[in-house]
């Protein structure tokens, strides 16, 4: 996942644009991933545990969480997130501290065009 977050932010560091909010674009690619979160949980609950695991089983483990209201499947586009008041601040800071590190230490970036943009005012891309 890495090497294509990296290759996102260079493409949009070649073209002349930058990420503001990474995290948006991570929450679209991985929203589809919540029906296999609802498999996961399905099957946990029908498999058993190894008589020897002294750990409790991933079964046990996400009901716990959901007792504790901590693992809620299915909140239609809610994201944990939305406890965190400034957390739209504190994932705007992250990005632009990546796409800072990509640009001056990623070989695919372009680092004359990406000086023109800088110079002209790098615009955001945020999908």
């Amino acid at each position: 996942m890495e090497q294509h977050l990296e290759q996102w932010i260079v493409d949009a560091l070649n073209e002349g644009k930058a990420f503001t909010n990474i995290s948006h674009l991570l929450m679209q690619v991985f929203t589809p991933e919540e029906s296999l979160l609802k498999q996961i949980v399905e099957v946990s609950s029908s498999r058993l545990t190894h008589p020897t695991d002294t750990h409790p089983s991933l079964k046990d483990r996400l009901s716990a969480l959901r007792e504790e209201g901590v693992l809620k499947v299915g909140l239609e586009g809610k994201s944990a997130a939305t406890s965190f008041p400034a957390i739209a601040i504190l994932e705007e800071q992250l990005t632009q501290i990546e796409t800072s590190l990509v640009a001056q230490f990623h070989p695919g970036v372009d680092k004359e065009k990406l000086q023109k943009a800088l110079n002209g005012g790098l615009p955001g891309r945020d999908l």
